[in-house]
């Protein structure tokens, strides 16, 4: 849980965690130069190979932060805060279109509502599905009869 929380905070602090993601990445580096030293290659040769490794450490670092969904989140919430802004700056454009959709969600929702209620739940009756409506029968015969006859 608490990790949970710690990813959710990084969203509001991105150039920390993308510093302790380049942090991180220097320090691997630094331990595959020893390693290459250690394996008897020069140091330059060592840190050449290890950068050579590890590749590009910007995209490197990109690629470990949109591994973690919290930290890809935050491109998300930046649109959200960038379209509050845009609605804030034109008000009457705002008001139309949150009314619109507004007016919209309603009008649906009352008409779903509706349906439900009068076509798709089972009537309040015992066995209610084995009930049949025979006036709808009855109205045709008597219009099938009247055609007939004139």
């Amino acid at each position: 849980m608490m990790s949970l929380m710690r990813r959710i905070g990084n969203l509001w602090r991105r150039q920390k965690v993308d510093a302790e993601i380049q942090q991180e990445l220097e320090s691997h580096i630094e331990m595959a130069v020893e390693d290459g030293v250690r394996a008897g290659m020069s140091e330059q040769d060592a840190r050449r190979e290890a950068r050579l490794r590890f590749g590009n450490p910007v995209l490197v670092g990109e690629r470990v932060a949109d591994a973690d969904i919290t930290l890809a989140m935050s491109g998300i919430s930046a649109d959200v805060l960038y379209s509050f802004r845009q609605l804030r700056r034109a008000p009457s454009f705002s008001l139309t279109a949150i009314l619109t959709l507004a007016l919209g969600i309603g009008a649906s929702t009352t008409i779903f509502s509706l349906v439900h209620a009068i076509l798709l739940r089972p009537m309040p009756y015992p066995d209610a599905d084995r009930m049949v409506a025979l006036g709808d029968l009855a109205n045709q015969s008597l219009a099938f009869v009247r055609e007939r006859n004139n």
